[in-house]
């Protein structure tokens, strides 16, 4: 069976899950908020790394809920898609996520938390 969405909403909601996005987010912004000026869309990516490092614990749950839906996150917890995830097995299935996987989820999605145009 392949992981699903279903799966990506229990991991979603897990504290522990969304604590580990949190630490990766802001990872993130502090790497990308020195970026140099050359990088494409780097006015918009400074000001999301300015809204994730004042509000990190509302931001984190919007990560964690795109970072979910990772393949490569879900098939972490899902153990390839072999274990359902239930609110008694998600803690210690999201465990099982690497922090790589997340690291990479955020880097790929990052853009997508704000508007290119503006």
């Amino acid at each position: 069976m392949a992981a699903s969405w279903s799966d990506s909403g229990f991991l979603a909601g897990d504290p522990a899950f969304q604590n580990r996005v949190k630490e990766s987010m802001v990872a993130a912004a502090v790497s990308i908020s020195n970026e140099g000026w050359a990088v494409a869309f780097h006015k918009q990516r400074l000001r999301q790394c300015v809204i994730i490092l004042n509000d990190p614990e509302v931001q984190k749950i919007r990560y964690a809920i795109a970072v979910a839906t990772d393949t490569n996150v879900r098939s972490d917890a899902t153990v390839a898609g072999t274990v359902v995830l239930t609110g008694t097995n998600v803690a210690a299935q999201g465990a099982l996520v690497t922090d790589a996987h997340i690291d990479t989820a955020i880097a790929g999605q990052f853009n997508s938390f704000f508007d290119p145009t503006a």
